[in-house]
């Protein structure tokens, strides 16, 4: 079910926000605006990413917040919406739950919040603001899986994964693979030709260190990409 809480204009100076999860604590206590929350307006909320996709197109959030399994429902669509595509709604992902996988991904996908529901209700506060404002925030809870360098500000796992450095047209072929897709139905769904998806299903294998699809498809079932 979605509730659209749209307003019929923005409070000035607010930050508009689209929230997608399950947690219903949290989709309690968001819409609260006293205190931390005064200056973020919940535009629009949702159980899951299929059903808010039409509404992020209407509303072009100035931040989109997803929970983790909205997140990795979506984010193979999240860089064909506009108003991400061209960095009007910045992305924010509750990512406590995230394997450093996953986490992998979500940088690669230009994720510029990895927040945690464990942290207060205030710290979320500051770093939606942040985030809207164009800074990168980690939640400190997340310091045991993600490092930032110091010189550059840049975020990194502390312990490298195999979807490391891989683009997210990557890993669209590499979790379709492990799905068990043939490579012609692959090429037709990401737009490619067959000869490129070839080509990058034996890099990828190899980089990866996989002889054989199985060894991949027990990766991303380990990892969550893919359902077992």
């Amino acid at each position: 079910m979605v509730q659209d809480s749209l307003t019929s204009s923005l409070r000035e100076g607010c930050i508009s926000l689209l929230v997608i999860t399950r947690n219903r604590l949290l989709l309690e206590c968001l819409p609260d605006r006293r205190g931390p929350l005064d200056k973020i307006e919940i535009v629009g909320r949702a159980l899951s990413f299929d059903r808010a996709e039409g509404l992020l197109m209407r509303l072009a959030p100035s931040i989109l917040l997803l929970d983790a399994p909205a997140f990795l429902a979506g984010f193979r669509s999240l860089g064909e919406i506009p108003s991400i595509r061209l960095g009007q709604t910045r992305l924010a992902v509750m990512a406590e739950d995230l394997t450093d996988t996953q986490l992998e991904i979500a940088m690669a996908c230009g994720v510029d919040g990895l927040l945690s529901a464990r942290d207060a209700l205030s710290d979320l506060a500051a770093d939606l603001i942040a985030v809207a404002g164009g800074e990168v925030r980690t939640s400190p809870s997340l310091s045991d899986k993600v490092a930032i360098d110091p010189r550059t500000g840049r975020r990194h796992l502390r312990r490298r994964t195999h979807a490391a450095k891989l683009s997210r047209k990557q890993l669209d072929v590499l979790i379709q693979l492990a799905s068990g897709r043939r490579v012609k139905d692959i090429a037709q769904l990401l737009d490619l030709s067959e000869k490129s998806v070839e080509s990058q299903k034996y890099r990828l294998m190899n980089r990866l260190g996989f002889s054989d699809r199985i060894e991949l498809c027990r990766w991303a079932i380990r990892e969550g990409l893919i359902q077992a």
